[in-house]
C-alpha cells in the first residue's frame, strides 16, 4: 500500500534583519517551511497506546457504534452495523503494531527556527580596551512550530532511525526537539 513519499513537495524560508539606532540594534528571524511529505511516528503510536492523544477520548472512551458503518453478513450482504465498539478496540486500531496507517503523518511544518537580538557597544567604549568593535547577543533557536492537526507530537525534523536517507523515513519515539536560549559575545580586536 502506497502511503506517499518522504519527500517535501517543496521547502522555502523567510529570514531578514531589521537595524534600529543607526545599526545599533539589530532583530534578526529565521522562518522556515516545509510541504508535504510523510514520515512515521512510533511517537504518535506511543501517544495513542498510552491514552495522551486527544483522539483516544473519544465518545468520552464509551463504546459507540462507528457512524454509516456496515458489516458483511453470512449471506455476503451489507448489514448496516449496530455493534458498539469498545475503547479497547478504538486504542487497538490507534496504537496496535498492525496498524502502522494510524501513524504515517504528514511532515509539512513552519518553523521559526532563530531570533537573535543584538546590540552593537559604541565604540568610543570599545576604543579604550583597544578593540575595533563588540556586540552582545541573545539567540533563541526552534522557538515555534506549527504542524498538521493530525501531528501533536513530534518535530518532523527529528529522526532517531539512523543517519543519510534513513532519516527521511520517521523516527522511533525520540526526544523533542530542543528549544535553546543562548549569549553571543563579538570581539574584533
Amino acid at each position: 500500500m502506497d502511503l506517499g513519499s518522504t519527500l517535501h513537495d517543496y521547502t522555502m524560508g523567510f529570514r531578514n534583519t531589521f537595524s534600529f539606532f543607526n545599526n545599533a540594534v539589530s532583530l534578526f528571524f529565521q522562518f522556515d517551511y516545509r510541504h508535504g511529505g510523510k514520515f512515521v511516528s512510533y511517537s504518535k503510536q506511543a501517544v495513542n497506546w498510552t491514552g495522551k492523544d486527544p483522539i483516544t477520548t473519544f465518545n468520552d472512551r464509551l463504546p459507540f457504534v462507528v457512524p454509516n458503518s456496515v458489516y458483511i453478513d453470512e449471506n455476503g450482504e451489507y448489514q448496516e452495523n449496530t455493534i458498539p465498539i469498545t475503547t479497547t478496540d478504538l486504542n487497538n486500531y490507534y496504537s496496535g503494531e498492525w496498524n502502522d496507517q494510524a501513524i504515517v503523518l504528514d511532515k509539512t511544518y513552519l518553523k521559526l527556527r532563530e531570533v537573535n537580538l543584538s546590540f552593537r557597544i559604541p565604540q568610543k567604549y570599545t576604543q579604550r580596551i583597544l578593540m575595533q568593535s563588540a556586540t552582545i547577543a541573545l539567540v533563541g533557536n526552534n522557538l515555534w512550530l506549527r504542524t498538521p492537526s493530525e501531528n501533536n507530537v513530534v518535530d518532523p525534523e527529528i529522526s532517531t532511525t539512523s543517519n543519510g536517507m534513513e532519516t527521511e523515513f520517521g523516527e522511533i519515539r525520540g526526544y523533542p526537539s530542543l528549544r535553546t536560549f543562548g549569549f553571543k559575545l563579538n570581539l574584533n580586536f
